[in-house]
């Protein structure tokens, strides 16, 4: 591979349990029975100023210890006779996240926890309130990246720890957005990956031959997305992902090197992220920090369609970006996803340069239908030791 590749693009644009007890558990209420008081009647003088004795000074029409009022005669609690909780009251979303206290909301303070929210790990919080915090527990930290990676519910995830033979890149998710090895050499499979202690294995990719086919898939439309991946090289050129073709389709991107683009304006060492919004609006968004030095990187594209193209490296924001040139541009393309490679087409090709092959160690790649957050992005980082 030689340094002199030009980049096939205009130049870059600045591119539980949860343990609630119901108000009222345990309380008792009272009981005026035949008393008699001065005015030797039997209903008790009120004690709050409404027309009926209580003993919460909630004012009912009848005898209620509970502060809520009542209108049932002689019965406790809210107009259904039963005990008023007041501020969790049936029907009541006081936080406004969709979900009442009745519905099995946990804490009705809090927009971000409800049932069916996203538990997130590593913040001591039950967001989707079904008793148990911090799932995954990250005491376990082999796995916690993956179990953490997991519960933010990727699109398509590949961990490519297969063993050395395989065939099949696995697609981590169940999805069935499975991959298929191709011209791996001996001993590609099965290298150690990111995290030293975890069993799960990295692939070491040698450029030109071998690389990963996924077909035509993950065609992702106008919707917001997230890639995110673990590389380790000390190549300057290379993609180490790409959805291409080297007929300029728009729509297409890539995960590359930056060094790969002759009049790169950003670190040559660095990584970028490139979308072709047709001829008039291609981007090339490139980094500053430098991942060429042999150790791990996380590299995460994020792309809000409401909001900014951001890109990470080593869970620190390294550029953001409008996405307003390309807002409407759709990638529902017709090319083929790998990993290796930019151009599938030129796999095994007379001149596989043209593919734009990347040489060196690939982990954890995973697909988001959504634009993560930086503290999601930054917390998935931490995770891995």
């Amino acid at each position: 591979m030689t340094s002199d590749i030009a980049f096939p693009f205009p130049a870059p644009v600045a591119f539980f349990f949860a343990a609630w007890l119901p108000i009222g558990c345990g309380q008792s209420t009272l009981d005026a029975g035949s008393v008699k008081y001065d005015d030797a009647t039997t209903t008790p003088p009120p004690t709050d100023g409404d027309e009926a004795t209580d003993t919460d000074g909630g004012g009912t029409g009848a005898d209620d210890s509970d502060g809520g009022g009542t209108s049932g005669g002689g019965s406790t609690g809210s107009s259904t006779g039963s005990t008023d909780t007041g501020d969790t009251s049936e029907g009541v979303d006081a936080d406004g996240d969709g979900a009442t206290v009745e519905e099995g909301d946990c804490d009705d303070n809090d927009p971000n926890v409800y049932p069916a929210a996203r538990d997130l790990c590593e913040n001591n919080i039950d967001e989707d309130c079904n008793g148990e915090v911090d799932i995954p527990n990250c005491g376990d930290w082999p796995t916690c990246y993956a179990d953490c990676l997991e519960a933010h519910a990727p699109l398509a995830w590949w961990r490519l720890g297969e063993s050395d033979g395989a065939t099949v890149a696995i697609d981590a998710t169940g999805g069935g957005r499975d991959g298929a090895y191709k011209g791996l050499a001996s001993g590609a499979l099965g290298v150690p990956g990111v995290m030293a202690d975890d069993p799960d294995t990295a692939i070491d990719l040698g450029g030109f031959t071998d690389w990963i086919d996924f077909g035509d898939t993950l065609d992702l439309g106008a919707d917001s997305l997230s890639i995110s991946l673990w590389m380790s090289t000390t190549n300057t050129q290379g993609y180490v992902l790409g959805k291409s073709d080297p007929g300029m389709t728009d729509g297409r991107f890539g995960i590359g090197l930056t060094g790969t683009r002759i009049d790169t304006t950003g670190n040559p060492a660095g990584i970028a992220f490139f979308v072709d919004g047709g001829t008039s609006s291609d981007l090339f968004y490139e980094s500053t920090l430098t991942v060429a030095d042999g150790n791990w990187h996380n590299v995460v594209v994020t792309i809000d369609r409401f909001g900014d193209v951001t890109l990470y490296v080593d869970g620190i924001v390294d550029g953001t970006w409008s996405t307003a040139p390309y807002a409407s541009q759709t990638f529902d393309t017709d090319n083929l996803l790998s990993i290796g490679l930019l151009h599938a087409e030129y796999a095994n090709a007379s001149d596989p340069v043209e593919g734009h092959p990347f040489d060196g160690a690939v982990d954890e790649v995973a697909f988001f239908d959504r634009a993560l957050t930086t503290d999601e992005v930054a917390l998935l980082y931490s995770l891995v030791r």
